[in-house]
C-alpha cells in the first residue's frame, strides 16, 4: 500500500535470483559479501540492494500529487558488521549505505535484530529494528521542493535526519526438492516529522515480497 495521497498499492515485477555460499549471498533484491564468512562470530560485509519506493505522480487520483516529480526507485550501496549469537541463529546486524545511482545522493543507517527460524523444507525469520534516513533521502521521498509548491497547493516542505520503526517477517517453503516460494513483509512507522509531510495520507506502511524459485543445484 503507497502512504502517499491518492494511491492504491503499488506493485513492482522483477527477477528473483537466491544464492548463497561461505561469502556470496544473492536475496531477492539485495546482494552481499562476507569478507570473514557467513556465519563467523563476528561477521564484516559489504552489500547493494534494490530500493524499492517509488511515487508514480500519474498513478494518484489527487490532481495536485500528479504535478509532483516522480520519486524514482534507487540502488543502494554500503557495508556491515552483523554478530551472530554462538549457540543460536539470532543475529544483530548494523548497515550504512548510500545511493549509488546518483538518484537523490542519500543515506541511511540501520540497526536490526533478527532470529531465524528453520524447520528442514520450511523457515521463517522475524525482525525488528530502526533506520535513519539522511534529509537528502527523506526529501526525496516525503518532501515538496520550492517549484514543486509553486505548482501545487502543498506548502514547501523539508526535512532533516528523521528514520522509522520497522518490524519484519521473512520466510521460505520448498513445495519440492526443487521449486520453493519465499517472501517477506516489512511495517513501518515513520518518525514525526516524516508525519508531517503534506504529501502522505498514511504514516505506516506495509511492503511487501514474493516470489517463486526454481533451484538449479
Amino acid at each position: 500500500p503507497s502512504p502517499y495521497i491518492g494511491m492504491d498499492t503499488q506493485f513492482t515485477p522483477l527477477p528473483s535470483i537466491v544464492y548463497r555460499d561461505k561469502h556470496v549471498s544473492v536475496e531477492g533484491t539485495t546482494a552481499s559479501y562476507s569478507f570473514n564468512g557467513r556465519g563467523a562470530p563476528i561477521e564484516y560485509f559489504a552489500k547493494v540492494g534494490f530500493d524499492p519506493r517509488i511515487m508514480r505522480p500519474s498513478d494518484s487520483s489527487d490532481v495536485d500529487m500528479q504535478k509532483l516529480d516522480k520519486r524514482k526507485t534507487s540502488f543502494m550501496g554500503g557495508a556491515g558488521v552483523r554478530f551472530n549469537f554462538p549457540g543460536t541463529t539470532a543475529f544483530l546486524e548494523s548497515t550504512i549505505a548510500t545511493d549509488i545511482s546518483g538518484v537523490h545522493n542519500g543515506h541511511y543507517g540501520e540497526i536490526k535484530a533478527a532470529y531465524p527460524i528453520r524447520m528442514g523444507a520450511f523457515g521463517i525469520t522475524p525482525s525488528i529494528g530502526y533506520q535513519i534516513n539522511s534529509a537528502d533521502l527523506n526529501n526525496h521521498l516525503y518532501g515538496v521542493s520550492r517549484e514543486e509548491a509553486s505548482r501545487t497547493r502543498f506548502d514547501e516542505y523539508s526535512m532533516d535526519y528523521e528514520g522509522d520503526y520497522f518490524i519484519g517477517l521473512n520466510g521460505y517453503m520448498f513445495l519440492t526438492k526443487k521449486i520453493s516460494i519465499s517472501g517477506s513483509v516489512r511495517y513501518v512507522s515513520l518518525e514525526d516529522d516524516l508525519k508531517k509531510s503534506p504529501i502522505l495520507s498514511e504514516t505506516d506502511s506495509m511492503t511487501a515480497y514474493f516470489s517463486l524459485n526454481y533451484t538449479f543445484f
